[in-house]
């Protein structure tokens, strides 16, 4: 199973993680047309992931969640196009499986470091090199390994499931 993870928290360009069976395979960025057109073209079905966006009045700027909404609907219709399954996470639910928090109550900033060195432990374990990584590649990549993993386990369970 291919997980394509994404991290739309600025519309340009999108950070992405491609998961392959439990493995990391790749990261980086990419613009939002060049996405989208892969995204169409590709012939290997994907679970595209996304983290569910939310609206912060005390926080948010209004006009760049609307901006991001309209880039999430983009990725949605490019996949309902090329066939693909689409999933949203909330940033809560995989921060606090993949992250080693005390409590939900960490900073923005301290939840964005944790990602970072979490993510550069995976790029070290899965690809075998020693890259620097930012906080959206780091949040792509640790989305893309939460869903990735709990994909695989979710299939396990059906195969056991199965043989009984």
């Amino acid at each position: 199973m291919k997980v394509l993870a994404l991290d739309i928290a600025s519309a340009k360009p999108i950070a992405y993680a491609l998961w392959e069976d439990g493995h990391l395979k790749t990261f980086g960025t990419i613009e939002v047309l060049d996405l989208l057109k892969t995204i169409r073209r590709s012939k290997t079905p994907l679970t595209i992931v996304i983290e569910h966006l939310y609206y912060n009045r005390r926080k948010g700027n209004f006009d760049t969640y609307t901006k991001l909404a309209k880039v999430a609907g983009a990725i949605e219709y490019a996949a309902m196009e090329g066939g693909h399954d689409t999933m949203e996470v909330y940033a809560s639910e995989w921060q606090t499986k993949v992250l080693p928090l005390k409590d939900q109550y960490v900073k923005t900033e301290e939840r964005e470091r944790w990602a970072i060195t979490i993510a550069q432990q995976l790029v070290r374990e899965h690809l075998g090199e020693e890259r620097e990584v930012n906080k959206d590649e780091a949040s792509a990549i640790c989305l893309g390994q939460y869903v990735s993993s709990r994909e695989e386990f979710k299939e396990l369970l059906e195969e056991v499931e199965d043989e009984h």
